[in-house]
């Protein structure tokens, strides 16, 4: 046996081997194939083995294998737990929290595609449509573990504010939720600017899930100095870290600061409480968030598509990583105590106090 015959196959091997299977599929399969399906098909499975957070985009949306976003949605905001698509957060008022769907549950099947072989962004577009338009899920309760089949008809929900404010108590109080965007961060700023913070900030970021995790970064650096550590970025985990570092020309200082967390904070919540945390700025408290923590990369293909691919995932500085994991509060909220109305933000007060 010669050396050449025992060497290890390399990309090139791979590609003739899926040049030789799409030739084989359109010459012999019983059926007329599309080679851009077959081809699309082949770039999202490679998609989806390295993660479930890479995505294909093609800007034209006429492709039967990725389906565009519809003008409405079932009010679901999605993420990955091994084997299944799970529900990070219901959006009040949606078809979604109407049918009794709740963060936790596991999408099994969307329609007749089952969700361990879909990206998120895929099983999000199957999620989207005109109005009227019919969706059969099948889930299994996060609670019970119960199955059950739930059939969505899509409408129309009100949109929700990006930011609520007021004071419970002493404590200044601001819940950011939804997408966080630019505006946003706009809206922050100039809320702080006008407001006296000297008996203390209390960030709720229950529901906010949505937008680019860098922007949780930058709503964490309002409050904290020039070129400190924030958070850091590896490729995996316990791997070497990259710190990131502040710098807006900013740092709001001489008041406390708790931030409330649950299983519907991921994306920039996680690393905006990261931040605050691993920089000594704020203690937080609540629960154990979603674990979705990741810094995407947008690469162009050509003039019809693009891929986003998972460039590095936020970790502590020990090398542990938040996305998958999650971030566990310092002071848990206790369930069973009875606090008022909120206990998530009962503690708050309380953690507070004692700063």
């Amino acid at each position: 046996m010669n050396a050449a015959s025992c060497k290890e196959p390399d990309t090139l091997d791979y590609l003739e081997l899926f040049s030789q299977v799409v030739e084989l599929v359109q010459s012999t399969y019983l059926e007329e194939t599309d080679p851009g399906i077959l081809a699309l098909g082949a770039v999202e499975g490679m998609l989806l083995n390295v993660s479930h957070y890479c995505s294909v985009n093609l800007r034209d949306t006429g492709s039967p294998l990725i389906p565009p976003y519809g003008p409405i949605d079932a009010g679901l905001v999605l993420g990955y737990r091994e084997p299944f698509i799970r529900i990070i957060d219901v959006i009040p008022g949606s078809i979604a929290e109407q049918a009794g769907l709740i963060p936790g549950d596991a999408l099994l099947r969307i329609d007749d595609q089952v969700t361990p072989f879909l990206t998120v962004d895929r099983a999000s577009r199957l999620l989207s449509g005109e109005p009227g338009k019919k969706i059969n899920l099948v889930i299994q309760r996060h609670e019970t573990g119960q199955f059950e089949e739930i059939n969505l008809n899509l409408i129309a929900y009100p949109d929700l504010p990006d930011i609520q404010i007021g004071w419970k108590s002493n404590p200044f109080y601001m819940h950011i939720q939804g997408e966080i965007t630019p505006e946003t961060l706009r809206k922050t700023n100039d809320i702080l600017a006008r407001t006296d913070l000297r008996s203390g900030l209390i960030l709720d970021l229950r529901h906010l899930n949505s937008g680019d995790e860098q922007l949780g970064l930058k709503l964490a650096d309002i409050f904290i100095p020039d070129g400190v550590p924030a958070a850091y970025l590896t490729k995996a985990e316990n791997k070497s870290q990259l710190p990131v570092l502040t710098g807006d020309g900013q740092s709001l200082q001489g008041f406390p600061m708790a931030v409330i967390l649950d299983s519907t904070s991921s994306g920039p919540a996680e690393t905006c409480a990261t931040a605050l945390n691993l920089t000594g700025r704020a203690v937080l408290t609540g629960e154990k968030s979603f674990g979705k923590s990741v810094q995407t990369a947008v690469v162009p293909l050509n003039d019809h598509a693009s891929i986003s691919l998972v460039e590095f995932i936020y970790c502590m500085e020990d090398g542990s990583s938040i996305h998958d994991n999650g971030l566990t509060p310092e002071i848990p909220v206790d369930l069973t105590t009875g606090q008022g109305d909120d206990p998530f933000y009962e503690t708050a007060v309380r953690v507070l106090n004692t700063l």
